[in-house]
């Protein structure tokens, strides 16, 4: 069992594979990749790669995955109810939506969307229903996503580096009750609107 950094190594030992950094140049996702069914971690920088096959059901180990692909709009259901996935890194990837519905994922733990960038939330988010870490900074966010209130288990949220002007403190009070730690900083709150959620939230934004 061990890493590999390339796929023509990793082919020859597939069931040796624990973790996979790729860097993959062709605009058709690698299906030998569905081969490593013992793997857990995966790095995949897919730079031409335009959608991801809905055939990650294999992959029954896989807990970590960061994928960095600028052309992939969709995340499809295979993967994100793989029964192992706790975390899910797509900074950079401009994901506008899961392939999910009701409470078909409830491992994922973890899920980074920075610098997708998008103006709203990718469709279907709120489904992630036992989502505990959740980063969405460095995108276009001009007001707080209300699906958010659906993830009642969320506990760290980031929306550093958005476009908030306010943010609803009561509401997220109510509705995110397990939610310790937000992070806001980098946003275009008026020293009024900060003064507030400083109050409501014991939130101490950092110096400039």
């Amino acid at each position: 069992m061990g890493m590999y950094k390339n796929l023509s190594s990793a082919l020859k030992s597939p069931l040796d594979v624990t973790t996979l950094k790729l860097n993959y140049k062709k605009e058709e996702f690698p299906e030998d990749f569905f081969l490593f069914k013992n793997i857990e971690t995966a790095y995949l920088t897919l730079e031409n790669v335009n959608t991801l096959p809905n055939f990650f059901s294999p992959l029954s180990k896989l807990k970590t995955i960061y994928i960095q692909a600028k052309k992939v709009t969709e995340i499809p259901r295979s993967l994100m109810q793989l029964p192992s996935l706790e975390t899910l890194n797509l900074a950079g990837t401009p994901i506008s939506k899961f392939d999910l519905a009701g409470d078909q994922n409830r491992t994922l733990k973890t899920l980074i969307l920075n610098n997708i960038p998008r103006e709203e939330i990718p469709q279907n988010l709120e489904f992630i229903e036992g989502l505990e870490s959740l980063s969405l900074a460095g995108n276009k966010l001009t007001h707080f996503p209300k699906n958010l209130f659906f993830l009642e288990s969320l506990k760290k949220l980031s929306l550093d580096n958005n476009l908030l002007t306010a943010l609803p403190c009561d509401q997220i009070l109510t509705n995110l009750p397990h939610l310790n730690s937000i992070s806001l900083d980098g946003n275009k709150f008026s020293h009024d609107e900060k003064k507030l959620i400083e109050q409501k939230l014991n939130y101490i934004f950092s110096a400039i």
